[in-house]
């Protein structure tokens, strides 16, 4: 893996579309994983149907429900992953299930609106979908 060229660009988009799982990986996957975080790969996966597969630690089922699979060590997550891929009907309901909520709780417009929220002060204007009063 260490010496696979990165994809970017047309290439990257490519590879996403034809996937239909990946694991999302925290940098150092030894290290306690923040309560929500992800990187924005997350975002890349929901709005193509790939089922993410979440470190527990995150607790992504939170905000995405059942459209994340968590896996608590690298070896359940292999299991997860093999058992998945005999379950193509499971796969398409988990895949769509975070795609659903994925576009529409963590849009760009309501990450927007929490953001300004936040930042001009007025405090939660909607129900996010999310724990808003984290902060």
């Amino acid at each position: 893996m260490l010496d696979t060229p990165r994809l970017s660009g047309p290439n990257y988009l490519e590879t996403l579309a034809s996937g239909t799982m990946s694991p999302n990986l925290p940098l150092d996957d030894t290290l306690p994983v923040d309560f929500l975080y992800s990187s924005d790969r997350i975002a890349h996966l929901l709005v193509h149907g790939i089922v993410p597969f979440c470190p527990y630690g995150s607790r992504l089922e939170s905000l995405y429900d059942d459209g994340v699979i968590l896996y608590t060590s690298l070896e359940e997550l292999a299991e997860q992953m093999a058992a998945l891929a005999g379950d193509d009907a499971r796969r398409r309901r988990i895949g769509a299930t975070g795609r659903r909520i994925g576009l529409e709780r963590t849009s760009a417009e309501r990450v927007a609106r929490y953001m300004l929220d936040l930042t001009l002060g007025s405090g939660p204007s909607a129900d996010y979908g999310w724990p808003s009063d984290l902060i």
